[in-house]
């Protein structure tokens, strides 16, 4: 992961993963959160790339962006592509609660209000 500066391009911070990165970043308050393809969702600290939290790894490789939940933003929704819905605490990484599906999850899950909506390969 890199952070380029908007006003020269000049590298600002880097960031690496065990795994190829080919989730979409999503800015939480002052924090970046992605999955990779080590199966972990990780947290950084958006002006210095600075490692927060990892999560405890999912069983497939995570290539969705992470949604906020909850007024607060104080968790995120992240599947992956071995079929599982997570809902991980921003506060620390722990996984809250993990459901299993049949299929891999391409898709971004989506939520409003106390729904999440996602969609499987299957």
């Amino acid at each position: 992961m890199y952070c380029l500066s908007t006003k020269d391009g000049s590298k600002v911070w880097t960031y690496e993963t065990n795994g190829m990165i080919k989730s979409t970043a999503c800015v939480i308050h002052d924090a970046l959160v992605f999955g990779s393809y080590d199966k972990m969702l990780h947290c950084v600290a958006l002006e210095t790339g600075e490692l927060r939290f990892r999560s405890p790894p999912f069983n497939g490789n995570i290539t969705t962006e992470a949604i906020p939940v909850y007024e607060d933003q104080s968790c995120v929704i992240v599947t992956s592509l071995s079929g599982e819905v997570g809902l991980v605490e921003m506060s620390g990484g722990t996984i809250l609660k993990k459901r299993q599906f049949d299929g891999p999850f391409f898709s971004t899950p989506v939520s409003k209000e106390d729904l999440v909506i996602v969609a499987t390969g299957t």
